[in-house]
This record gives C-alpha cells, sequence and structure tokens, in this order.
C-alpha cells in the first residue's frame, strides 16, 4: 500500500514539473540588440530588460519597444531580427540533428521579423520550421526574408521558398516575390517592384501598403472656394423689374455628399 502511494505521488509530481520543464528548454539567445528591448519569460506576468547573451527558452516572448532591435540565434543557427515595436514568441523549438529532426514554430504577434533559416531541411516525420502571424503561417524550407504582422500581413522571400497559407489558399514565395493577406483574404502573390526590393534587401521599414481608398461618391465634387461657409459672406444684391437695387438677405443651405 505504502509502494503505491509512493508511485502515486511520483506521477502527480512529474505531471506537476513536466510542463515546467518543457518551457525550461533552451532555445537560443539574444546575439544583438539596441534600444529598449525586454522579454517576457514563460510562465511570468513582468517583463525584464534584455541584454546581449541572454538565454531564450521555449515560452518566451521578445519585445522591441519604438527605438529598439535585436538579433536572436537559435540553437540550430536559425537567426531572427527584430524591427522596433515587434513581438516574437517561441512555442515551439526542438532540434534533434542526429535525428535529422527540427521542430520550430514562432509566433510573430506583431511588427517585423527578418529570418535566415540555414539548410539542410530535415526529412524526419514531423519536422518544420513555422511562423505564425494573425491568421496565417510561414512554413519555412532553408531560406532567407522578411516576415510583416501589420495592417497587411505579408512575406517576402531574398533565397529558398515559403509556403505562405491560411485557412482560405496557400501560395509558395520564391525570391523577388512577395505573398500578402488583406483582412484576412486568401494569400496573393505578386512581383516586388524596384523600391520595394531596395527596402527589402536592406533589411529596412516595412512596405506595407495601405488599404484601397473607399469607393468615391458619384455626386459631383464641389470645389471648396466655390461654397459658402461663414455666416459673415456679404449679403447678395437682387435687382427688381423696376430697375432698382435693393439687397435681401439671402439663405443658402449647402448639403455635403
Amino acid at each position: 500500500m505504502i509502494i503505491k502511494r509512493h508511485i502515486f505521488i511520483t506521477i502527480f509530481l512529474i505531471m506537476i514539473f513536466l510542463p515546467a520543464i518543457a518551457f525550461s528548454q533552451a532555445a537560443g539567445k539574444i546575439t544583438r540588440l539596441e534600444g529598449r528591448v525586454d522579454i517576457l519569460k514563460a510562465g511570468t506576468t513582468a517583463a525584464v530588460p534584455a541584454n546581449a547573451g541572454d538565454s531564450l527558452s521555449i515560452g518566451d516572448i521578445v519585445r522591441t519597444k519604438s527605438d529598439g532591435k535585436a538579433e536572436i540565434t537559435f540553437v540550430d543557427n536559425s537567426v531572427m531580427t527584430l524591427g522596433p515595436k515587434s513581438r516574437l514568441g517561441i512555442d515551439e523549438y526542438l532540434f534533434k540533428p542526429d535525428e535529422g529532426k527540427r521542430e520550430v514554430e514562432l509566433k510573430l504577434y506583431r511588427g517585423r521579423t527578418g529570418f535566415h533559416v540555414p539548410k539542410p531541411v530535415y526529412p524526419s516525420a514531423g519536422s518544420k520550421f513555422e511562423m505564425k502571424t494573425r491568421t496565417a503561417v510561414a512554413g519555412v524550407r532553408g531560406t532567407r526574408g522578411n516576415l510583416y504582422n501589420e495592417l497587411v500581413e505579408r512575406v517576402y522571400v531574398k533565397e529558398g521558398k515559403v509556403v505562405f497559407y491560411n485557412p482560405l489558399g496557400s501560395v509558395v514565395v520564391t525570391p523577388g516575390h512577395i505573398a500578402e493577406i488583406f483582412h484576412g483574404q486568401k494569400p496573393v502573390l505578386r512581383p516586388v517592384n524596384e523600391n520595394e526590393f531596395k527596402r527589402e534587401e536592406t533589411g529596412g521599414t516595412s512596405t506595407t501598403t495601405p488599404p484601397p481608398p473607399p469607393p468615391t461618391s458619384l455626386l459631383p465634387t464641389v470645389p471648396a472656394s466655390d461654397v459658402l461657409l461663414s455666416l459673415d459672406q456679404p449679403i447678395l444684391p437682387i435687382t427688381d423689374i423696376t430697375n432698382t437695387t435693393t439687397t435681401t438677405p439671402v439663405n443658402i443651405n449647402v448639403v455635403f455628399p
């Protein structure tokens, strides 16, 4: 009876501490930063300031402020670079090169991250390298590029290829192309223009395209100079049939479309 009780207690303790052990697994470290950057450690509610060399574990979230940038090097030598006002979570990072296995899930909650995922692409069952945005998943196949989670969710590929998909569809993004998702629609693929190419290649600012303007009204527009908006406008002269000129107040109601 006592032995059974000890076994039960042991199993109970394993069930309690196993999640904490999983979250404590080292996934990488911060190799460079500038400005204000902090880390929300797994299982905590208060972030701590980040420093170069800080270790990162599964469940951690790295956050950059408006003046902050960070570079993260993971245990498989994959590198992520976070731009200002970005937030990257490490949901899963399992790397077993002896078994030819890598299972990675990262979550870009907002902002921009550059990524460099070196080859090889591990062939074992379950191997994957996925980065998630609000509504989509970028499945990386050994490549280099940029991922955005802003007004428009977007991925740009410099090398290799990325499968960008959501429940509505998927596209394969190759070098020189961008895949975009507007307002929860299916991904669309297009080539980059010259200005976008320069910005993306230098890891510059986001190339987020603003949403299309609302449809213009079918009513004719009235120039602002032709509309009487002030009550101090002069009274219009009215000439009667006797050729005598009088001044009569005229009320003008302007209806805007």
